[in-house]
């Protein structure tokens, strides 16, 4: 089975959060439906929203807003805005993070002071360069090379189990609690679970960013 997830804005990411990975990782069109048992693992993106430099901030967000949306607010966004500002006397929740967001978007890497093409000009998307050095594209944040998710097989709780990821191995002491590793990106990666040396489910695993 296939299983591709596609990262989309912060609202999608939020949905994401409310309804755990298998919402946003839709079986591809050529993966059977109705014959096909359903498989033990489950999986989602560790940061789903990477405009954040760290996960849990996306994580501070989403648990505020996942309260108020099972209270039914009437504005899930706008409760959640509110309730976050009373806990940063009234900065507002994206104080505490901005410096963690603000690299992370750019198209630019720092300044190298080693390069001299520069010479002290303002490089385009970015702020004033040094004298001797130079700004290139930020290619791992634009174009990563392979995204972070976490893999659990909830229905094998307190059993040992081994994952394969590609070429690697990851032994887990209970298969329920969630283990990182890394997907490649574009091409993905098969995913195989298996307990003691038995395999018990494949998924080929993609997230289209």
């Amino acid at each position: 089975m296939i299983h591709v997830f596609r990262r989309a804005g912060f609202c999608a990411a939020l949905l994401s959060a409310f309804t755990p990975n298998v919402a946003l990782a839709q079986p591809s069109a050529e993966a059977p439906q109705a014959t096909t048992p359903a498989s033990p693992i489950v999986w989602r993106l560790k940061n789903p929203f990477r405009y954040f430099k760290k996960p849990e901030h996306f994580a501070l967000y989403a648990e505020a807003a996942r309260q108020h949306h099972t209270a039914s607010a009437p504005d899930v966004i706008l409760a959640t805005e509110r309730s976050l500002a009373e806990k940063t006397d009234g900065m507002g929740w994206a104080a505490g993070i901005f410096e963690h967001v603000a690299d992370e978007a750019c198209w630019y890497k720092p300044a190298r002071a080693n390069d001299s093409a520069a010479n002290g000009t303002q490089s385009k998307g970015g702020p004033q360069a040094k004298a001797g050095a130079t700004r290139e594209p930020c290619g791992e944040y634009i174009k990563p090379k392979s995204h972070s998710v976490l893999l659990s097989a909830p229905t094998l709780e307190k059993t040992a189990c081994t994952w394969t990821v590609g070429s690697t191995l990851i032994n887990a002491a209970d298969c329920s609690k969630p283990v990182e590793a890394q997907i490649p990106y574009p091409d993905g990666a098969e995913v195989k679970l298996a307990k003691s040396g038995t395999a018990i489910a494949t998924e080929t695993i993609k997230v289209e960013d």
